[in-house]
C-alpha cells in the first residue's frame, strides 16, 4: 500500500472543478439529486483521487510530465449539459485506467455501477482511499461552499487552511477482465442500482501494475 501526501494544488484545483461543473455533474443517484452537499463530496473527491495517482505517477517518473498537463487539462475541462460521459481517463501505452476514489476510511469496496461497467469498459481500475478530518457536514460545506471571489484567493495565494490537508491510500487495482468482480443486485451497498464490486482486501498490489503497463522505471517506485 502507497501512501500519498496530496499536494495543495490538486486539493485547489478539485475545489475550483467542482464549483465549476456541479451543476453540469450527472446526479447519478436518487441521493445526489437531493443533497447538493453529497453530490458534491462526490464531485471533489472523485476529481482529487484522479489527478493524485496521475501525479504521483509524474513524481514517480511513470508519466511524463506533458503527457500528464494533457490529461489535466481534459481532467478538468468542463462541458455544458450533464449528460456528457466523462471521457477523460488516464491513458497509459494504450491502457484506459479509471481511478476510482473512496472518501471515506469506512469505505471497504471499489465499486462500479452495472450500466458503467458494462457500457463504459476501462482495462483497469485503480483504487484510491482518502484521509482526512473533515467528519462532519460543517466542516465539508466550509471547504467546498466558495463562492467566485474566495476561489480566486485560494488559486491566487496556492494555499488552503491546515485542517483541510488531505492523503491517500493507493489500495491497489484490478483489471477488468479479471473473475474476481462479483456482481450484485441492489443490496445494503449498492442501494440503488446493480453494481460490480471487490474487497479492497482482494485487488493487486499497485507494484504490479507497472511491469503490466511495461513502464520502464517501475521498479524504482
Amino acid at each position: 500500500m502507497e501512501r500519498i501526501n496530496i499536494k495543495q494544488e490538486l486539493i485547489l484545483k478539485s475545489i475550483w472543478f467542482t464549483c465549476a461543473s456541479i451543476s453540469q455533474t450527472f446526479e447519478r443517484t436518487s441521493r445526489s439529486r437531493e443533497d447538493i452537499l453529497y453530490h458534491a463530496w462526490r464531485i471533489f473527491t472523485g476529481k482529487l483521487g484522479e489527478l493524485t495517482f496521475a501525479n504521483w505517477l509524474v513524481d514517480k517518473n511513470l508519466l511524463s510530465s506533458e503527457d500528464y498537463k494533457k490529461y489535466e487539462n481534459n481532467a478538468l475541462s468542463v462541458f455544458w449539459g450533464n449528460t456528457n460521459v466523462d471521457e477523460f481517463d488516464l491513458h497509459v501505452n494504450g491502457y484506459l485506467i479509471d481511478i476510482k476514489t473512496l472518501p471515506e476510511h469506512s469505505h471497504k469496496y471499489l465499486i462500479i455501477p452495472k450500466d458503467q461497467f458494462e457500457n463504459q469498459p476501462k482495462d483497469i481500475y485503480v483504487c484510491l482511499r482518502l484521509e482526512h478530518s473533515l467528519n462532519n457536514n460543517e466542516m465539508k460545506i466550509k471547504l467546498l461552499n466558495k463562492n467566485c471571489f474566495e476561489i480566486y484567493t485560494l488559486l491566487k495565494n496556492n494555499t488552503i487552511k491546515e485542517q483541510y490537508r488531505f492523503t491517500a491510500e493507493i489500495l491497489g487495482f484490478i483489471e477488468r477482465r479479471t473473475t474476481l468482480f462479483e456482481f450484485y443486485e441492489k443490496d445494503a451497498i449498492c442501494p440503488e442500482k446493480s453494481c460490480y464490486r471487490i474487497h479492497i482486501n482482494r485487488l493487486s498490489n499497485i507494484r504490479n501494475l507497472f511491469p503490466l503497463l511495461n513502464l520502464l522505471n517501475w521498479e524504482e517506485v
